[in-house]
């Protein structure tokens, strides 16, 4: 197995440890009765023609908030893949959209977007309750602190 593999490796084991930690802090009814109403429904890519906030550059990566919530982040236009850069000291963030935390109520990465520091990432986007992660890549990461931190509403998470 190579560096960059095991990186890759031990980076979705420590952002599976997170998301399994999350979801020990539901309560477990609660937890069964919302899996079963939502059945594996994760956000969709957003095309709005009225977003709340409209496609923001970050790096060479761009994200938008909707109408209903749903925070998509992607590649630039043209481009294959892309690193998210937040705009940190100046925000008290790593997350380029934390002004906007409380309008999110789930959140799509789609393919091809790199990011190296994903702490704070999603910190307290607290009305979250779903997020697919399969087009985010950490491989370069080396810590994931606070990227859930108070998002108490969590109850869906893709990784792959």
């Amino acid at each position: 197995m190579t560096l960059s593999a095991k990186s890759t490796k031990r980076s979705l084991q420590l952002l599976l440890a997170v998301a399994l930690a999350l979801l020990l802090l539901a309560p477990i009814e609660e937890a069964h009765a919302q899996k079963a109403e939502s059945d594996n429904v994760l956000p969709q890519a957003a095309t709005s023609k009225y977003p709340v906030i409209s496609w923001t550059t970050a790096g060479t990566c761009e994200w938008m908030i909707d109408e209903n919530g749903l925070l998509t982040v992607r590649p630039q236009s043209g481009l294959e893949s892309g690193v998210l850069e937040s705009n940190y000291p100046a925000s008290g963030s790593y997350s380029p959209w934390y002004s906007y935390k409380d309008k999110i109520t789930s959140a799509t990465i789609e393919p091809g977007v790199i990011c190296k520091y994903p702490t704070d990432l999603f910190e307290y986007c607290s009305n979250m309750k779903e997020v697919d992660l399969s087009g985010l890549d950490i491989s370069e990461a080396t810590s994931l602190t606070r990227t859930f931190c108070g998002c108490k509403s969590l109850q869906n998470m893709r990784l792959r």
